[in-house]
């Protein structure tokens, strides 16, 4: 089946594949003022209007050291990649882990140079998975903390559900949203308890 994708690439002939990752390649390495959901976009727009939020100052610093600011949020997405990773492997856990797989669709919509506003439907089924293990805490202060974990999840997926053309200037850009579900998401697999085997206890 691998196979078989890849030689669909070549249904129009090899001229038109060689185009086609001709363009693809440049879309790649260029920045674009596409209000989606990559860094890449973000910062773009970022150094360019501010989302007219930020201050003349904010912005000039922003538009001097782009790449930096990439960097930056591929770093705190690698981080939570990471941790979500290790404390896995560390306890042992076994079965579907739906906090990885939420943290999969983030990395999956952000890190493309290109990723567009109609990818944000991918959410749906982490989320919603996500949402039905949610963890039984067991304690008071876990219960507070899964409560305030759970309403900004909500808040955050209901948010990338309408156009940004409907919403707020400084909210055009979903990418900042994407990373608060993925901190939320790598708090709450380190809180939720699980049993000796390393299934999370739902």
């Amino acid at each position: 089946m691998v196979y078989l994708n890849f030689l669909i690439l070549f249904v129009a002939g090899f001229k038109t594949f060689y185009e086609f990752l001709g363009v693809t390649s440049q879309q790649q390495l260029s920045l674009t003022p596409w209000n989606g959901s990559s860094i890449r976009s973000f910062v773009f727009i970022l150094s360019r209007t501010g989302f007219g939020f930020f201050s003349e100052n904010m912005i000039t610093k922003v538009s001097e050291n782009p790449r930096l600011i990439e960097m930056v949020f591929l770093g705190i997405f690698g981080f939570c990649f990471v941790l979500l990773i290790a404390y896995t492997f560390i306890n042992n856990m076994k079965g579907f882990n739906p906090y990885l797989f939420l943290a999969c669709t983030v990395g999956m919509l952000i890190i493309p140079t290109i990723s567009n506003d109609y990818k944000l439907p991918l959410l749906i089924a982490p989320v919603s998975i996500l949402f039905s293990n949610w963890p039984d805490m067991d304690t008071i202060a876990k219960r507070i903390v899964s409560i305030i974990t759970i309403t900004v999840v909500s808040v955050a997926f209901w948010s990338t559900l309408y156009p940004f053309k409907y919403k707020p200037e400084f909210l055009l850009n979903s990418m900042p949203i994407l990373i608060v579900i993925l901190l939320v998401v790598t708090i709450l697999m380190f809180i939720a308890p699980h049993n000796r085997s390393g299934k999370f206890i739902v």
